[in-house]
């Protein structure tokens, strides 16, 4: 899992500096680090949204109150 993690997550930094670059070249810096703030922000609103914050446990999965462990 490890090489395949790095490939995977190395792998597409020049795709992000390619991606990157175009707007910014196109539009201009100012334009694009708004845009790259918006999309940051954006993510943590999705989270912070979303019912994930309310959960605490994973449905499913037995807790130690139900007994299942046997230990």
């Amino acid at each position: 899992m490890s090489p395949v993690y790095l490939w995977i997550a190395y792998g597409t930094v020049p795709l992000g500096s390619l991606f990157g670059k175009l707007p910014g070249v196109g539009a201009g810096l100012r334009p694009t680090l708004w845009v790259c703030a918006f999309g940051l922000w954006s993510a943590a609103l999705f989270v912070a949204c979303s019912p994930l914050r309310a959960m605490r446990d994973i449905p499913g999965i037995p807790t130690r109150a139900e007994g299942h462990f046997s230990r």
